[in-house]
This record gives structure tokens, C-alpha cells and sequence, in this order.
């Protein structure tokens, strides 16, 4: 059963409107100094979403901002007592500080900001003061030496004499148990504590382990524990503090209770509350990573009361008998080790699986079956990131395709069949999911694939996902520098481009680096960043803003204005020619379809460019900045064709560059081929099956020439349709029968450069979209520099990675992009590709061969999702349609 289609809008090719955004975000975002400020911008007064020049230049601060630093007055010493009172009284209701301190708000005329920065200003003296309330010192005896642990007796009293020095022994003794009068053990008759991993000896040097580059990613291996929750493994706890160090290196402030949901919200086999009394019970290291983040000396968080830890924080599984552990596990390694074992055992490899249809399910209300068993078996194997969600993601899509059953029913049902989790091992589970027939079959992942592949997983098909590589991407992967591929150090950039050469020790780590293999940035107001929030893939990414949009003309580097006053100091225009300029964009500002008076004679969808151009006086200079680094055209063909193209393109460029101020375009941190991951990760959510490193060895067709399934190793997997990369269907070379299903349409020359500096003449920036208009060098395609650094996680620190590409139009391509790498500077590494461009032949609709286009030569992803919607109606026979929501990006 299919899952009910879920888009609710339309997807249209025109800007974004402006989606509502939480105030802080909103100031953050735009409410800069020189920013545009476009909520004092009405929407009617512009109703093609573009924003007016004049909104420019309009600084906002925050009425809070406003509020603290220039009328209310500071918290004064006098008024120390209510926040003292405030926050024992929070100790007593098992309140946070920032939610007692954030009750004082409007107190006294001080706002919640004020009490805080004071309270800060004072912790130390104001925390021993609550603790000597909360916890008088009690007179204790001194200078007495415990004994050793066989010594202590349990006796009805304490003792007050010393008892003698026993012989030692092995073993600890356990006192007899006792009936009658209540027996206690006082610090004179108390066991030496015994120190191991749980309690590290007082003055034992705990060293801090250093924060990752990036994000870790969460434990792949889960271990139900008997009962209920899951065991926590090695796995688990080189995570938890690799997590807590980064979390703290990007935001110091986080408090515990805050790491713990967000390890939940990225490894939730875990709740929160199962984090928290993890954290308890381990304390010391990750204690001493949050004391050293926040600069304080180490203080151990025991002094939190055992009922604030252990309430719920942040988001929980709508099941949570699915993945927390409500208790501490104590288990040791072996018995990880043992119940690992169970999961997997390599003899049973050859056994053969019994094969159960789905018509042999149980039905409503009726007991379970071994079709139940095989089937929720091979679901939850066949999830790459089944162990890495909550619970309603996990079997609400589960149940979508087998209602017979609510989503809570068969997670009670996988909690307690163990049966279920040692059903397959990975040989028997490959070849089950080669018998198996599919709906679709996606051939490479790269980011159009994936998109398809996520998108037809949610719209409930049944899809296969194959790749002959061992990672995820495609062409447009993001390689790292080394990579351990059979106990061998391998280069993964140098494996693709110099497989004889290992890569300089000088440039750093390994795991700093992911480097690009196409120049793409996201347009922030465009169709991909539509599909991103649709999806709700943003979960899975993280944003930052590209610093600068470039041009290049008359021999030197210029920004393209994003504030009215960087328009008014540009050197791209004259005097006379921004006045023309301005005329010109007013009239697109003023636009209306059903105004005949806003048009000045003009028909966008007959007149063309030219025209346009013409009409307002624009200069040959000015027509390239625009078409070429505003509407982004690779070309000069769009002179001649009418307007309305164009017309969009700017629109969506100026709505972008208004979103986030700048510039208009967006990166994920960690670099692009995070993308085709988050994609593949919906698509497994949805019940998605992936298979990396797998060779294709033959599509198979019928007589009629209709697509049948692939063959992969001897075995061919069935399905109704496939979409792949040309690369898997010829990319030139004839099918048996003679014809071609894919042709090259050009080819584009890309260069990656490492350099040590920022690019010269763009103002120091860490990351530039530069362009380089086709008539500034004399050809007739534009040169394109991409570049980012460090501080969006693809690279080491003092490392830029710069890709300049082009399409190609002679035999002697690497000179063809010589202009852009002399813009560079010194260039310590370089490597140089030439990739052919394919189409298909056919629309697919015929044979059910549904092939996808190679990536361009643009800066951005909007043909990408071009062919993401072409494909799409050619698959299902519908348009893709989309609703929107909002992203969040770093300055």
C-alpha cells in the first residue's frame, strides 16, 4: 500500500515569497548594520518578491538590545537577595537556573538578560551561598585513616574507637544479612573505594580528549538490553564524549541538560533522560569537558539534585520502549562482545532463508506470523539509519505500507521478538534483497539520484539504490585526502587523480578535508533549497553563508553590491550609467503582470532582452554584470530570446541576495556531498534499500526492449523502472541493438586548487562566487571560481580550495581556464578534470529507462532540480510539487 502523496503546493519556478521566521532568527539574519532590513518593506508594494534598492541601508538593533544598554538600569548588589531566593526556591521545584532566572523577567523593571548577566558576573559567590543554604557543613571527624575493606563490620552503632590495621585480603567481605533492628555503616566501618572505570582514583590526571573537526557520526552498532532500552557499547561511549566536545567547541554556553537532547536527537537508541543518567554515572571525563569549555576549573556536576537530571529533555521517541534505557547499563565489554556474537554469526551464512509473501501476514486483529517476522526483519536490516532514528520515524512509515497494524503495535512487536534482530546475517540479507522485486531501481548516487530516490521513497514505492563506489555522491561527492580501504593508507582525491602519488604531509589531516568535485552553490531563495526544507533534509545539514558574489571586468575583481551603499561606491558603473542602471531596476521592482501601466511598453514574453536593454540605454558592460553575474547566464544566447526568462532569474537573484544580506547563495558545512547522504538517509527512513560498491553488469531488457532489472554478480534483481547517471547506460558507447541511449552534448574542464591565501582583491573573503563574464577574455562561455576554506569544515585551517571550470570549446581545455587561475595567486596543489556532458536520447517513457543529465557547467543547482522535475513526470506521470518552509543559516 502506497503512503498518501504528502506535497502540499505547487512548485513554481519564481522567487520564494518571505516565510516567517522566529525573531531571533530574524534579527540575527537581517537586523545588521548596513543589512537590509526588509520587515519595514511592505510585500504589495512589490509584488514579484523583489525588494527595493531603497531598503537597503536601513539598520535595525533588536528592541531588546535597545532596551538594556540604553534605558532600563543594571541589576543593583541590593537586589542579590531575589535572585538568591529565585533560585533555591528553583532547587526545591527541580528548576532549571535559566528558567528561574528567566521568571524574573519585568522584576524590579530588569529584563530576564539583565538578571542572568549578573547572576554570571557573580556565579561563583552566589552558587556557594545557595550550597551552604541547601547544604549546611556538618562537623566531621579528621585524621582518621580508614581500613582496609575486610575490615569494617556492620554493627547496630557506629563506633567511635579506631579499629586495628587487619591483614590484607583479596576479596572484599560482604557483611551476612541481618533481620531485625535497621544496621548502618558510619565513615569509620566504610569499604576504601574501589577505583576502575566507573570512579577514577581523586587524583587521577583525566586527560580531555580533542573536539572533532566535525560532527561524529552516531553508532551504527545498537544492542537491545534484556527487558527494555539498549546496552550501551564502546561504540557508545567514544561517541558520547567525541559529541559533547564538538557540541562545546561551537557553543560553550550549552548546558548539560542541552547536550543530552541533542545526543538524542543525533543517536536516539538513547533518550535524553537514558543520556543524562549515562552522563551521571561516567561523569568525570565529559564533567571536565564542560568545565574546560566554559573556562571554569573542574567542578563535578553531582551537586545537580538526581531528580533534575533524570527529568525528560527535548525531543523523545513517541515510543520509548523502542530506544532508551531508562537505566544505567553496568554491562562489560564481554558481554557486548557476546550479544554482538548473537546478531551476527558467520557459519549460519550459507543456511537458507525461508522466503514468507506478504499475503501471508497476519491480518488486523489476528496473531503474528513468520511473513511478519521475515518482513519487519528485513526492514529494520534494510534501514541503513533504522538504528539512528526515533521511533515514529522508524514505523509510522512501516505501517503506511502494512496498515494491518498501528506503527505502535509493531514496534511493541520488534521490542519483543528477538527473533527479529538475528534474523539475516549481511550475506543472507544480500541475497534476500536480490530476490526481491522493486518498484524502482536507482543506478548512482549523486545528488539527482538521491533527490528521486528520497522523493519516490516518501511517495511510498519500494526503491533499490545501487552504486558501483563505496562512498555516496557520485560526481558530486566531496573526497577527503586519505582513506583506509583494506589496511592500506589510500588517497581518496589522489586515488581519483594521481594514483601513483601520496598527498603532502604539509596539508594537514585527513578528516579536515572534503573537497568538492563539481563548483555548485545553493541559491537561497531557489528551487533546491524548496525541496531541502520540504523534505525536512535540513535536519540532517548545517548552512553558512557564502561571503561574496564577484565580477570580473576590465582587468580587475569587483563585488557585486548587496547595500545600497556599496551600489553608490561600485566601480562597475559610471555616474551617469547608475542613474540607468537604477531606471532599469525600478521598472523590474515595479513590475506588475496585470498593470499595463507598469510595463512602459514592454511585453516580457515577446520582446527580447535586447530590447529591453536597449530601451533603458544600458551599457555593453552593464548588460554583462547583469546577465552574466546577476541572472547568472553562461552565455550571451539569452539576448535574443524574450525577457521573461531573464526577468526571474534577476528576481530570484536580488530575493536571494535580500534573504540572508551578502550574498545569494548557501553551502552545507562539511561540504556538498553531504547533500546525496541526506537524501539517501530519507529515502531509508522510508524503507529505502541501499547497496554501495556494487558493480552493474548488464541492465536487462526484454524483447520489446523494456526494462526487466539489473544484474549484479552473477544475480539480477527485478523492478518496473530504473533511473540512473549516464555513466551506467553506455555514456556514448551503442546498446547491443545499435542504438544510443545517452549522447555528449560538450564537455566541461574543472581545476580543484589548494592555495594557502584567499583569493587577491576580494577583500580577504573565506568563501566567493567569482564570475568572469565570457566577453571580459574574449570567449563565448563564462569562467566560474568557487571557493571555500576551513571555517565551512572542508579543509584545514589556512587552506582555501578553489575550483575554476568552464565549458570547453577547444582541443587545449586547461588554457581554456587560464584567465580564472591567474586570478589565484600561488597554487599549492592543483588537479584537473575534463567530464563529458550526457543527455538521454529518449524521454524513457517507452523501455521504463529513465536517464538522468550530467552536472553543468553553472554555479548553482537550478538545472540540477531542472532534472530532478523533468524526471519526475516522466516516472510517475505527475509534476513534483512542493510547500515551503524556512532554513536556517549561519552568518
Amino acid at each position: 500500500m502506497h503512503a498518501q502523496n504528502r506535497w502540499d503546493g505547487p512548485m513554481r519556478h519564481s522567487s520564494m515569497p518571505q516565510i516567517p521566521m522566529p525573531p531571533p532568527l530574524q534579527s540575527q539574519l537581517f537586523n545588521q548594520p548596513g543589512w537590509p532590513n526588509i520587515n519595514q518593506i511592505h510585500p504589495a508594494q512589490f509584488p514579484n518578491g523583489m525588494l527595493p534598492m531603497g531598503g537597503f541601508n536601513m539598520p535595525l538593533f533588536p528592541p531588546q538590545m535597545v532596551q538594556d544598554s540604553f534605558i532600563v538600569p543594571p541589576v543593583e548588589p541590593a537586589e542579590e537577595k531575589i535572585i538568591l531566593q529565585t533560585l533555591v526556591e528553583s532547587k526545591n521545584r527541580k528548576e532549571s537556573y535559566k528558567d528561574a532566572l528567566n521568571s524574573l523577567h519585568g522584576r524590579n523593571g530588569h529584563t530576564a538578560s539583565q538578571w542572568k548577566d549578573y547572576y554570571l558576573d557573580h556565579k561563583d559567590r552566589l552558587d556557594e551561598t545557595i550550597s551552604v543554604y541547601l547544604n549546611p557543613p556538618k562537623v566531621a571527624l579528621q585524621a582518621i585513616k580508614k581500613p582496609s575493606p575486610s575490615a569494617y563490620k556492620v554493627e547496630p552503632s557506629p563506633a567511635r574507637s579506631l579499629p586495628p590495621k587487619p591483614k590484607r585480603q583479596d576479596s572484599l567481605q560482604r557483611a551476612p544479612p541481618t533481620t531485625g533492628k535497621r544496621n548502618t555503616i558510619n565513615s569509620l566501618t566504610a569499604p576504601a573505594p574501589v577505583f576502575g572505570d566507573r570512579l577514577p582514583p581523586p587524583n587521577a590526571d583525566i586527560q580531555i580528549p580533542d573536539p572533532p573537526s566535525r560532527s561524529p557520526s552516531p553508532p551504527t552498532v545498537v544492542i537491545p538490553h534484556r527487558g527494555r532500552g539498549n546496552k550501551y557499547t564502546p561504540e557508545d561511549r567514544d561517541f558520547f564524549l567525541k559529541f559533547i566536545a564538538w557540541r562545546l567547541q561551537g557553543d560553550p554556553s550549552l548546558t548539560r541538560n542541552d547536550l543530552c537532547a541533542m545526543l538524542a536527537e543525533k543517536a536516539p537508541h538513547h533518550t535524553a533522560q537514558s543520556w543524562a543518567s549515562y552522563w551521571s554515572n561516567k561523569h568525570d571525563v565529559p564533567d571536565k569537558i564542560l568545565a574546560a569549555a566554559k573556562g571554569d576549573d573542574y567542578v563535578s556536576e553531582e551537586s545537580e539534585s538526581e531528580e533534575e537530571a533524570k527529568r525528560p529533555m527535548g525531543r523523545r521517541p513517541m515510543y520509548k520502549d523502542l530506544s532508551s534505557e531508562e537505566d544505567d547499563d553496568d554491562d562489560d565489554d564481554d558481554e557486548d562482545k557476546s550479544s554482538q556474537s548473537e546478531l551476527v554469526d558467520d557459519d549460519d551464512d550459507d543456511e537458507p532463508i525461508t522466503v514468507h509473501p506478504e499475503s501471508e501476514m497476519g491480518p488486523k486483529g489476528g496473531p503474528f506470523t513468520d511473513a511478519d517476522l521475515y518482513i519487519t526483519a528485513k526492514y529494520t536490516l534494510t534501514c541503513p539509519n533504522f538504528a539512528n532514528v526515533a521511533g515514529k520515524e522508524r514505523w509510522e512509515p512501516y505501517s503506511e505500507s502494512y496498515p494491518q497494524r498501528s506503527a505502535k503495535s509493531w514496534a511493541e512487536y520488534y521490542r519483543r521478538n528477538e527473533k527479529i534482530k538475528r534474523c539475516f546475517t549481511p550475506n543472507q540479507l544480500q541475497q534476500s534483497n536480490m530476490d526481491e522485486e522493486y518498484d524502482v531501481i536507482v543506478l548512482g548516487t549523486g545528488l539527482t539520484e538521491c533527490i528521486l530516490s528520497g522523493l519516490l521513497s516518501v511517495e511510498g514505492k519500494k526503491v533499490l539504490h545501487m552504486d558501483r563506489n563505496d562512498y555516496y555522491g557520485g560526481d558530486s561527492a566531496s573526497l577527503n585526502l586519505t582513506q583506509r580501504l583494506a589496511d592500506a593508507e589510500v588517497s581518496q582525491l589522489y586515488r581519483k587523480f594521481r594514483p601513483d602519488q601520496a598527498p603532502p604531509a604539509e596539508l594537514g589531516r585527513d578528516r579536515d578535508y572534503a573537497v568538492d568535485l563539481i563548483p555548485k552553490f545553493i541559491i537561497a531563495s531557489g528551487e533546491l533549497t524548496k525541496i531541502l526544507v520540504h523534505t525536512d533534509v535540513t535536519r540532517y545539514l548545517e548552512f553558512k553563508q557564502i561571503a561574496g558574489s564577484f565580477v570580473y571586468r576590465d582587468g580587475k575583481i569587483s563585488k557585486v553590491p548587496s547595500t545600497e551603499m556599496e551600489a553608490v561606491r561600485s566601480p562597475l558603473m559610471g555616474l551617469f550609467e547608475k542613474r540607468r542602471a537604477k531606471k532599469f531596476f525600478e521598472f523590474l521592482q515595479g513590475w506588475k503582470d496585470n498593470d499595463p501601466a507598469t510595463h512602459q511598453g514592454i511585453n516580457l514574453d515577446r520582446d527580447s532582452m535586447k530590447t529591453v536593454y536597449e530601451k533603458f540605454g544600458l551599457e555593453t558592460g552593464t548588460q554583462d554584470f547583469i546577465g552574466h553575474a546577476m541572472a547568472l547566464y553562461l552565455d550571451d544566447d539569452y539576448i535574443n530570446k524574450p525577457a521573461r526568462p531573464t526577468y526571474d532569474r534577476i528576481i530570484l537573484y536580488t530575493s536571494s541576495m535580500a534573504r540572508y544580506g551578502k550574498s545569494p547563495y548557501i553551502y552545507p558545512l562539511y561540504g556538498l556531498g553531504e547533500l546525496p547522504q541526506s537524501f539517501a538517509r530519507l529515502s531509508a527512513i522510508y524503507g529505502g534499500t541501499y547497496m554501495l560498491d556494487k558493480q552493474i553488469d548488464k541492465i536487462v531488457t526484454d524483447s520489446d526492449g523494456k526494462f526487466v532489472g539489473v544484474t549484479s554478480g552473477g544475480e539480477t534483481v527485478k523492478a518496473k523502472q530504473v533511473i540512473g547517471d549516464p555513466s551506467y547506460f553506455g555514456a556514448g558507447n551503442e546498446k547491443e541493438s545499435g542504438t544510443l541511449q545517452v549522447i555528449e552534448v560538450g564537455k566541461v574542464v574543472r581545476a580543484i586548487c589548494l592555495l594557502r591565501h584567499p583569493i587577491p582583491g576580494t577583500d580577504d573573503s573565506d568563501s566567493v562566487q567569482l564570475v568572469i563574464p565570457q566577453n571580459q577574455v574574449g570567449r563565448r562561455n563564462d569562467i566560474y571560481i568557487a571557493m571555500v576554506s576551513s571555517t565551512h569544515n572542508v579543509c584545514a585551517k589556512d587552506i582555501y580550495v578553489a575550483i575554476v571550470s568552464t565549458i570547453v570549446e577547444t582541443d587545449r581545455p586547461e588554457l581554456e581556464i587560464v584567465p580564472g587561475l591567474n586570478l589565484l595567486g600561488p597554487i599549492h596543489e592543483k588537479f584537473v578534470s575534463i567530464s563529458p556532458l550526457y543527455e538521454p536520447t529518449s524521454d524513457g517513457k517507452q523501455d521504463n529507462i529513465f536517464i538522468t543529465r550530467s552536472y553543468d557547467a553553472t554555479s548553482h543547482f537550478e538545472t540540477v532540480v531542472e532534472d530532478v522535475q523533468d524526471v519526475w513526470q516522466r516516472v510517475t506521470g505527475s509534476p513534483l510539487v512542493l510547500k515551503k518552509r524556512e532554513v536556517d543559516v549561519q552568518q
